[in-house]
């Protein structure tokens, strides 16, 4: 099983808080230029017409956006906040770029994401690129393969970077082999 000191605990704390300083500044900047912010909570839309009207009520009337407060234990982002404010950022994106929440469109919109950190500096190459990549493609494609998102998206993330995202994805299906072993006992 990888382990986090493969890539290098320092490394990976940095890269987490400049990926961190970059979603929030994109998560700023998007609501500046809306005009109205977000608010976690555990009923935030789950589907792409709920969003969109979400959206519509917070463009008309200035108040926040819910974004789900759920499953941000074990993010890349460190902090449950920043994990919202990508939680923002990433809807609000669906809106303005028509993206629905297929698999399809989920990808087209990670491509969108990591552009924007390209342009911002992150090479490719980056940890900081191969870990916005591992929790945008690597867990739409998990959730596509195995049929849920990773229950620890960091361990999930690490293991895509070490041993690339259908390794990581294998993991998660064995995992969740093992959770239905177990409970069918």
């Amino acid at each position: 099983m990888p382990r986090e000191d493969c890539i290098g605990r320092r490394e990976l704390e940095r890269a987490r808080r400049d990926l961190g300083r970059f979603v929030e500044i994109q998560a700023r900047v998007a609501a500046r230029r809306l005009g109205f912010g977000w608010e976690p909570g555990v009923s935030a839309p789950s589907s792409f017409d709920a969003l969109q009207e979400a959206f519509e009520q917070s463009w008309s009337s200035g108040k926040a956006l819910p974004v789900s407060s759920l499953h941000c234990e074990s993010t890349i982002y460190g902090a449950a906040e920043v994990n919202h404010a990508l939680r923002f950022w990433h809807d609000t994106q669906h809106v303005l770029t028509s993206h629905s929440f297929s698999d399809q469109d989920e990808l087209q919109l990670a491509q969108h994401h990591l552009l924007t950190l390209r342009a911002a500096g992150f090479a490719t190459g980056s940890l900081v690129y191969q870990l916005l990549r591992a929790d945008t493609i690597g867990q739409t494609r998990c959730r596509a393969q195995v049929g849920k998102f990773p229950d620890n998206q960091l361990k999930f993330a690490i293991t895509a970077i070490e041993h690339g995202i259908p390794a990581a994805i294998r993991r998660e299906a064995q995992l969740l082999e093992q959770l239905s072993t177990a409970g069918a006992r």
